[in-house]
């Protein structure tokens, strides 16, 4: 009936302490509970395994709940959070109110925020009705978008925009380098106005130049472009 922060100790000074219930059944539980007060637990011995959470049963888990002040994973190592389950929900992490943050704010270079799927895709999907719903952004360096040689790289939006920040030649540059059979098309499907496709160049010239010749009209027209007028001049 103390009234004082030891008022139980359980202390062994050469062994370990070991707290069992070997013949419990389901339900029958080691309950550990602080009313009013807090629950610490503390290892000092220098081991990748200081203090263990098992549940070692296959269908077993580990539930950790916390109020409004949250839950804090805080190492001066490694935090590593691991599933060896084979399905599609194997790591979850759910903000079911709040959003999600993952921040590296005191890596320096190549101590970079890697995500990979090995074998499987990478989805990243928003629902939000806001202009930039999903933003990619590089404050300081610059964005690398590759896909492999026999899959596309496929942009849709209500505009596609291309613009550039830096005073340079070449700002905007569209290049093919695959082989001999490549080819760069422009087309407009269904815009029947006279400017249906705009090149304008507001301050200097616009320079056409082809190696086998540039042919303005519809005589080799493609397949999918009916023949029409051609007007030059104003």
């Amino acid at each position: 009936t103390a009234n004082v922060a030891d008022a139980i100790t359980v202390e062994t000074t050469v062994g370990g302490i070991d707290i069992k219930a070997s013949g419990a059944s389901a339900g029958e539980d080691i309950n550990i509970a602080a009313t009013g007060s807090s629950v610490n637990i503390t290892s000092t011995e220098a081991d990748a395994a200081a203090i263990v959470l098992s549940a070692s049963n296959a269908s077993g888990g580990i539930v950790v709940g916390a109020g409004t002040s949250g839950v804090n994973l805080d190492a001066t190592g490694e935090v590593n959070i691991a599933s060896s389950k084979d399905g599609a929900s194997a790591v979850v992490l759910t903000a079911s109110a709040g959003g999600v943050d993952i921040t590296a704010t005191g890596a320096g270079g190549g101590e970079d925020i890697n995500i990979t799927a090995t074998g499987s895709s990478v989805n990243i999907t928003s629902t939000e009705d806001v202009a930039n719903a999903i933003k990619v952004e590089a404050t300081a360096g610059g964005v690398d978008i590759d896909a492999a040689a026999a899959f596309d790289v496929d942009i849709a939006g209500g505009q596609v925009k291309l613009s550039n920040k830096e005073d340079i030649e070449k700002a905007i540059s569209l290049t093919t380098n695959a082989g001999s059979n490549e080819t760069i098309e422009v087309t407009n499907n269904l815009g029947n106005d006279l400017n249906a496709i705009t090149m304008c160049a507001k301050a200097g010239g616009i320079i056409i130049d082809a190696f086998t010749g540039v042919r303005i009209g519809t005589e080799t027209a493609p397949a999918n472009c009916p023949t029409s007028a051609v007007i030059i001049g104003g």
